[in-house]
């Protein structure tokens, strides 16, 4: 009797695997800011700088510049994981516009500065994260938000940003109109909120409320929920 031979595949399925499951954070925020009388040691020019309790170097961001108020409307509504890119302020003689030093590129070294520094933390032994909610609060014009995106692209990652020089709705909605990229959210207008540093009320980029809004919502409740119906900690009203 000849032998009965299978012609086809056979599928052997074992229920004793364990499935790999990469947990990923989606709450580690990136920003880019600029603060000349910062402690240099800890954050310094064109370097991402991790802070894993933010409240803590509120003291050493100085008084100048933008990072002082990005992460005092950051800690207001979390303690989560911050990379800190600094940029300096510009200045005349320096030859680079402000958008340039912001946005920065690839040296002849082949070291990043400016946002693309971004791209470089989670390679950085002493950072190991990946920036997935990105801003560069009162920084980020037109030229300096389409940026932001390319590198959010490249990190699978969401930008928040202003309607920079908008005074109205109005302004706001054409404005809006200059973007397609799906990456961004753009906000309008700021928040009035009180600072400690001054002892007055000031305005408080709305990108740097809103990275911190989106960080608190995916640690209580998943990146599946919006920012909507969320309320915002420590504002006193709308600029």
């Amino acid at each position: 009797m000849s032998e009965t031979r299978f012609h086809g595949a056979r599928v052997t399925e074992s229920t004793d695997l364990v499935t790999a499951i990469n947990d990923v954070d989606s709450s580690v925020i990136g920003i880019v800011a600029t603060a000349d009388d910062a402690d240099a040691e800890l954050f310094p020019l064109n370097k991402p700088t991790l802070l894993t309790r933010v409240n803590d170097v509120l003291g050493k961001c100085g008084t100048t510049g933008t990072l002082y108020r990005a992460l005092k409307a950051i800690a207001d509504q979390v303690s989560t994981k911050v990379i800190v890119v600094r940029v300096a302020e510009h200045k005349e003689e320096d030859g680079k516009t402000q958008d340039q030093l912001v946005i920065g590129g690839s040296e002849s070294d082949g070291s990043y500065t400016g946002m693309y520094a971004l791209l470089v933390a989670e390679q950085d032994e002493s950072i190991g994260y990946r920036p997935r909610i990105l801003a560069a609060p009162e920084l980020d014009t037109e030229a300096v938000t389409k940026s932001l995106c390319v590198i959010a692209g490249k990190l699978r990652a969401f930008v928040y940003a202003s309607c920079h020089g908008c005074d109205t709705m109005a302004d706001a909605i054409t404005y809006r109109q200059k973007f397609n990229e799906r990456e961004v959210m753009l906000l309008w207008p700021d928040f009035i909120a009180y600072n400690p540093k001054s002892g007055k009320n000031e305005t408080f980029p709305a990108p740097a409320y809103a990275c911190g809004l989106r960080a608190y919502i995916d640690h209580e409740q998943g990146w599946h929920k919006s920012l909507s119906n969320v309320p915002v900690k420590n504002v006193l009203g709308m600029s």
